[in-house]
Formats: C-alpha cells, sequence, structure tokens
C-alpha cells in the first residue's frame, strides 16, 4: 500500500524529527511504500525561526537524506492511504491557517484517511474560528488515533467523534540500530556508553535522575535540548 503521511518533521526538533522516522519505519517494515507530505506553516517570528531551522537542519541533512523517507510539497500527490500524525499536528496555535491541511483538506473525498498518534497540544478547543471546518473534516476520516487521553475527550465532547489513545510512534519500534550502528568511534566513547536525553522545557529534576542514571550504568550523558549539543563529563 502507498500511503502519504502529513507531519511536522523538517523543523528544527529532535522530537518531530524522530516521531516522523519512527512511524515511517515501522510502516516501511511492514511492507509498505512511504512518502512524506511536507507543508511548511509560519512562525510569529519568521527570521528567528528561519535561522534555527537553517542551523538545525544543517546538522541533519544525512539523517533526512539517510533514514527519512521521500517527501514532496505537491499535496495532490496520489496514496492509497492518507495518515497524519504523530505529534501536534492538530495545534491550531502552532500550525495557524495550516491546520487544515493536517487534518487533511487536500485529500479528494472518498479516499481512506485516518490518524495515528495526533495530538491537539492541548487539553480542550478553544479554536472556536476553526470549529465548523475541523468538524467537517474529521467527521470524514475513517479511522482517528490520538497520543493523549484529552484527545479523545476533545473529539467526543466537541465534535461527537470516537477515537482511540494509542502510543507515541516512537514506542512502535523495539530496535532503533539502524540510526546508532552508523556512528563510529568518537573520543574513545562507544555508542552504547551514552545516555542520551531530550527535554524540550529544562527541568532540573530531570537531569538530575539522568545523571544518576548515567552513573549508575557508567555512561556519558548527553542533552539534547534543540538548540545545541551539551555533554556532561563531570560525573
Amino acid at each position: 500500500m502507498k500511503i502519504g503521511i502529513i507531519t511536522i518533521f523538517n523543523v528544527p526538533n529532535y522530537g518531530a524529527m524522530l516521531q516522523c522516522y519512527a512511524l515511517s519505519k515501522y510502516l516501511r517494515d511492514l511492507g509498505h511504500d512511504v512518502f512524506l507530505y511536507e507543508v511548511p506553516f509560519n512562525k510569529s517570528n519568521k527570521l528567528l525561526h528561519n535561522l534555527k531551522r537553517k542551523l538545525f537542519l544543517s546538522q541533519m541533512t544525512h539523517f533526512i537524506s539517510e533514514f527519512l523517507p521521500p517527501y514532496t510539497c505537491d499535496l495532490s500527490a496520489p496514496a492509497d492511504l492518507y495518515m497524519v500524525g504523530s505529534d501536534q499536528v492538530w495545534n491550531s496555535e502552532i500550525l495557524q491557517e495550516e491546520t487544515e491541511k493536517y487534518m487533511l483538506s487536500f485529500v479528494p473525498k472518498g479516499n481512506k484517511k485516518v490518524s495515528y498518534a495526533a495530538s491537539f497540544g492541548t487539553e480542550k478547543w478553544t479554536d472556536h474560528n476553526l470549529y465548523e471546518k475541523a468538524k467537517e473534516l474529521l467527521s470524514d476520516f475513517n479511522y482517528i488515533t490520538v497520543r493523549e487521553s484529552s484527545g479523545v475527550d476533545i473529539l467526543k465532547q466537541n465534535f461527537g467523534l470516537d477515537s482511540f489513545q494509542v502510543l507515541d510512534p516512537c514506542f512502535l519500534l523495539s530496535d532503533y540500530s539502524e540510526i546508532t550502528e552508523y556512528r563510529k568511534r568518537k573520543d574513545g566513547v562507544e555508542i552504547n556508553d551514552q545516555l542520551v536525553t531530550y527535554k524540550l522545557v529544562y527541568s532540573y529534576d530531570w537531569y538530575l535522575q539522568a545523571e544518576r542514571l548515567a552513573k549508575k550504568f557508567n555512561c556519558k550523558l548527553i542533552e539534547l535540548n534543540g538548540r545545541y549539543l551539551k555533554k556532561r563529563s563531570d560525573m
């Protein structure tokens, strides 16, 4: 089956990149032909966003070309199944005027449409201007799954739609060796001797626990926060 996925991936965010890899890899391992739809969206501070994006993606060029499926900006590219997810693909505060596309507004009537682990990024639906269009688009889905239980509540209470809560696609894979084995030895440290963490919002308790785990398993702690790579060697 040819599956076209629309998701947030080509942005300066490790989590977005990883969830895209995991979902597409899982589907490809099942034998499907997978490709991505890229729909750029505007940020309030375009200059800062574009600068961050350029710097981040320059470091991720190899990963994108090596491990992600092909992608296109042509929304007319046909698929047997159209899929949206995962991550905050239904968060209108982030996507703004592009939200409808992430609800598959570009898909011709009669085609199969599903979501996997879609997230609203909030516990309540607040975009009243988008309500009618969102209800129309979401009601046309063949199957809806969301990442959080709050998403199940939003769909039921606001749109009268049934959905199911599922795992983030990062947990669908039990083996990430494809993206770790290509790493070479660096500074005498094997990839298995590293503990890599990623926390979008800084938390002292989070890193305190990470440091304890690193000490326990005798690992070098590496922190990824979307801005820089920070190595903690003072353990």
